[in-house]
C-alpha cells in the first residue's frame, strides 16, 4: 500500500507516534486512503472519514489536528479515572 502524505508546511500531524509502527498504516490511515482522501485539506472536508473518526476516536489513532478541526473531543470523560491527584 503506497504511504499516504499528512503532511502540512511540513509538519509531520503524526508527529513521534508513528515512528514506533515499523512503517505500518494505521486503521485510520488504511481508511482515509480507502475512501481516496489522502491528501490533509480532503481529509479536513471528508463527511465520510469525519464520521468514522466520530465512532472511532477512542479506539483507534486519529491525528489531533482532524479532531480539533472537527471538533471533535479528544479525550474521554473516561480518561478522568486515570488521573492521579
Amino acid at each position: 500500500m503506497r504511504e499516504l502524505i499528512f503532511r502540512e508546511n511540513k509538519t509531520d500531524l503524526r508527529g513521534g507516534w508513528r515512528k514506533s509502527r515499523a512503517g505500518k498504516l494505521t486503521r485510520f490511515e488504511k481508511y482515509a486512503a480507502s475512501i481516496g482522501a489522502t491528501e490533509l485539506e480532503a481529509m479536513k472536508h471528508c463527511v465520510a472519514l469525519k464520521q468514522w473518526a466520530a465512532a472511532q476516536r477512542f479506539v483507534h489513532y486519529v491525528p489531533e489536528e482532524l479532531l480539533q478541526f472537527w471538533g471533535l473531543e479528544i479525550h474521554s470523560e473516561d480518561d478522568k479515572l486515570f488521573t492521579t491527584k
